[in-house]
């Protein structure tokens, strides 16, 4: 080989490198200078092109490698590819970037190692590769069959989604079973002349994480005698899959009126813009967070951390068993903490609750016009698919807007000069108000709640930002108020 090879080989991979750095910091199009996105981009460029003149220097009056030696190349390039994308979030421009780290790599191997013969690093390597590929093949085959939030893509259509989250039918939940739907209320069915039917969508607000004859629908279905309230609930959903479930499930039951739960911790979030067609079958392929070789590891690190932390909850016992509990009992027998909070075991650790608060308010009281964007977009196709059927919001507080130590907790651990405690609601209000959209506001409601015995308001879960027996009453009376009134009843 010629002696100008490796150090042409080392100003390759330096060229390279500079490239995929620039890019990671500049290229995203994130207020980033034009001139060092396009720097980024010939630094990469000129790292491949010094690495194929290396080729070209290396091989020059010898045989170029056999087929099965590239094959070789490309499985290793390949898998050095997914590794690079493995070590930042999804940017499309320095995903792309990224593809100069392995075809310099590969063009350097060719060089570098033309006389080379196999060894025992090569099948090391095609062992490492193959078990990485077979991996992910192996995680998708028990995704497909077993669909489950362990093993969930986040490109998964929204139909696909829905079902890997409902309930298993048959089984109990909350005193009653999960129906065929896999929804935790009576076995649907089209609304009949003469009849009243209200149908509730949501996330795992709308499934409930008290017995069933607590649930704030079950509570408005008493309140408002003749009128159904079906609670049509998939826990971690969010707007995009509301949006499925009224053109799939509700139109189909004629109800009088539609009413979609917004809880503001976390469906402000849970929209992917629209990408082209382009963009999203490259983030299919190149998003970190839709291999499911690097997403089930972090899922079971982190359920696993958790489970040690949360010190005060039985080992074996989830949140949701809150609702297993049968609530056709009578009340002699229900679990204590169904009539006094105080008597609540956490769902969280303390550390842990307080994080999921903070990111909370970090993404919704702060200004991120991205966001923002893609869930208005999303609530007009919400409106749009609803058609002529009535269609209105409920929009559910999260825990930090209604209890001020809480709050006040958050911003001593997480200080921020610009967080706004009401901006969800301020937004979203002035955003149905413009179209005459039919809302109810929970938060100046269980604002003006009256606080338990400690002063607190206790209407949540200890930390746990869904709603206890006594928020589920307060929400189900005002629903079934706010009904009454759209529905002339």
């Amino acid at each position: 080989m010629k002696r100008g090879g490796p150090p042409l080989s080392a100003l390759a991979a330096a060229l390279a490198g500079l490239g995929v750095w620039l890019a990671w910091r500049f290229a995203d199009g994130a207020g980033a200078a034009a001139w060092s996105a396009w720097l980024a981009r010939i630094a990469a460029l000129a790292g491949v092109i010094f690495a194929a003149l290396l080729v070209f220097q290396s091989f020059r009056g010898h045989a170029f490698p056999s087929l099965r030696e590239l094959l070789k190349i490309a499985l290793y390039s390949i898998v050095l590819y997914y590794v690079c994308l493995c070590l930042q979030s999804y940017r499309r421009d320095a995903a792309l970037a990224w593809l100069t780290v392995p075809l310099a790599a590969a063009l350097g191997r060719l060089a570098l190692l033309r006389d080379a013969r196999g060894s025992n690093v090569d099948v090391v390597l095609l062992n490492v590769c193959f078990v990485l590929a077979g991996g992910e093949a192996v995680l998708r085959l028990v995704a497909a069959i077993r669909p489950s939030p362990l093993f969930a893509r986040l490109n998964m259509e929204a139909a696909e989604f829905v079902d890997s989250r409902r309930g298993k039918p048959g089984h109990p939940h909350g005193g009653i079973v999960w129906n065929s739907w896999g929804e935790p209320d009576v076995e649907p069915r089209a609304k009949r002349p003469g009849e009243c039917l209200v149908v509730a969508i949501g996330d795992s607000f709308s499934v409930g994480v008290v017995p069933h004859r607590f649930h704030f629908t079950t509570v408005a279905e008493r309140a408002l005698p003749g009128c159904q309230f079906y609670n049509m609930g998939v826990v971690e959903i969010g707007p995009r899959e509301y949006r499925y479930l009224l053109q799939r499930e509700a139109l189909e039951l004629r109800p009088d009126l539609i009413v979609v739960d917004l809880f503001v911790g976390n469906d402000l979030a849970d929209n992917p813009p629209e990408e082209k067609p382009l963009d999203r079958r490259l983030r299919d392929w190149l998003d970190r967070d839709r291999l499911l070789l690097y997403a089930v590891p972090r899922r079971l690190v982190r359920w696993a951390a958790e489970s040690r932390r949360r010190g005060a909850l039985p080992v074996g016992k989830a949140p949701d068993d809150r609702a297993a509990h049968d609530g056709g009992l009578p009340d002699g027998a229900l679990p204590p903490w169904l009539a006094d909070p105080a008597n609540e075991e956490p769902s969280f650790s303390t550390d842990a609750y307080l994080q999921i608060e903070s990111e909370r308010v970090a993404l919704n009281c702060e200004d991120h016009p991205e966001v923002t964007a893609a869930f208005f977009a999303e609530l007009e196709r919400l409106r749009a698919a609803a058609g002529d059927v009535p269609l209105a919001f409920l929009i559910i507080p999260d825990e930090f807007q209604v209890e001020d130590s809480l709050w006040a907790t958050v911003l001593a651990n997480h200080p921020s000069k610009t967080a706004e405690r009401d901006r969800p609601q301020r937004l979203i209000d002035a955003w149905l108000d413009a179209r005459k959209i039919p809302y109810l506001d929970l938060l100046p409601l269980f604002r003006a709640a009256p606080a338990w015995s400690d002063g607190k308001k206790h209407y949540y879960h200890l930390n746990d930002s869904h709603f206890n027996a006594r928020g589920n009453q307060l929400a189900g009376e005002a629903l079934a108020g706010f009904a009454r009134k759209l529905l002339d009843r």
